[in-house]
């Protein structure tokens, strides 16, 4: 066989491989960290990096495990000055569908998410089903 025969069908074997996308091809390894600045466009939210760790604004922390933060209004008002808590949560992957569980000052709610996109700057994700639970005091 040629040189040139073998660098074409290696080269096709290599193309095949790479264009094969698995579940870890969504860069779920970048999803680990905290978001922050959520922009609402119809059902698509796009999320920042955040890299600075800010704790007077939005924050959705994804840790390893399953587990998440959401530092979030702590209270049902939403008119400035807000005050900001820390929820508790999980999350799941199956496929492109990110599951979330998390408290709210209200009870729990559930977001599911498909992601569109996700590097190491930048979330977006597409709002596939939010339901909330609230528990009477």
């Amino acid at each position: 066989m040629s040189s040139m025969r073998i660098l074409i069908i290696s080269t096709i074997f290599l193309i095949s491989i790479i264009s094969c996308k698995k579940d870890t091809d969504l860069g779920i390894e970048n999803l680990i960290g905290s978001w922050t600045n959520p922009v609402y466009s119809d059902s698509t939210i796009c999320f920042a990096k955040d890299f600075l760790g800010k704790r007077d604004s939005y924050l959705l922390t994804f840790k390893s495990e399953g587990k998440l933060v959401e530092h979030k209004n702590s209270g049902w008002c939403g008119t400035p000055p807000i005050s900001y808590a820390d929820f508790n949560g999980t999350w799941s992957l199956l496929d492109s569908t990110l599951t979330i569980s998390v408290g709210f000052w209200g009870g729990t709610e559930v977001h599911e998410w498909e992601i569109i996109q996700i590097d190491n700057r930048t979330l977006k994700v597409k709002t596939l089903l939010y339901n909330n639970t609230f528990v009477p005091e």
